[in-house]
């Protein structure tokens, strides 16, 4: 069971999505494969992460659940999953400061899935490739100045921006582009209400 788009994403580069049985959010999946198997009801939506149909997941007798924990939010579904006797696997993938370090937990999922070899060497091929294109993109645009960028939109009332240390922050810079908001010196994000984000918005090139 996938907590995040992001572990579906890793499993998906390892040719391994047979596996998924049920993700938080499936409206978040755009790999055209993955919705096929959701539209054959394959794989099912099991809610939201913080509060997961728990039943609808029992009834799946999942290997495990791979989920994640955010700082002071309610992560109390982690120790209810636990209690059910259900194996959970907790990974802060998200807390990466380089898009590079993120792509490196392919190789976890590659480990989880016995495909290791195959893993680390899609993890160097991939590497190279991002380096490359950066350089390319670095050397057109080097006289042109960042493009402003607006990330992310609402959710459960708020907006938050990734700091300017974080991998999303990273990967726009590395395209040319600069994060509206991101805080200097930090890789968390931070939350702001929408009259801050629309004035955010009149400077914005790219949403």
């Amino acid at each position: 069971v996938c907590m995040s788009s992001s572990h579906v994403a890793y499993l998906a580069s390892i040719d391994e999505i047979a596996c998924i049985k049920a993700i938080s959010g499936t409206r978040f999946i755009y790999n055209k494969d993955v919705q096929e198997l959701i539209k054959e009801g394959k794989i099912v939506d099991i809610g939201s992460e913080t509060a997961p149909n728990y039943e609808k997941i029992m009834s799946l007798k999942p290997d495990m659940v791979i989920t994640y924990a955010i700082g002071a939010s309610d992560n109390s579904h982690i120790s209810i999953l636990k209690k059910l006797g259900i194996k959970v696997l907790t990974i802060g993938d998200y807390l990466e400061k380089s898009p590079l370090g993120k792509m490196e937990y392919m190789k976890l999922f590659g480990h989880l899935t016995g495909k290791s070899n195959l893993a680390d060497s899609l993890f160097t091929v991939k590497c190279s490739e991002y380096e490359e294109l950066k350089d390319k993109l670095a050397e057109s645009i080097k006289e042109s100045a960042p493009t402003p960028v607006l990330i992310n939109m609402p959710y459960n009332g708020a907006w938050f921006i990734p700091g300017e240390q974080s991998y999303i922050s990273q990967l726009v810079r590395d395209a040319g582009g600069v994060v509206l908001g991101a805080k200097a010196g930090e890789h968390q994000s931070a939350q702001y209400g929408f009259e801050y984000i629309y004035s955010l918005g009149l400077q914005a090139k790219v949403w």
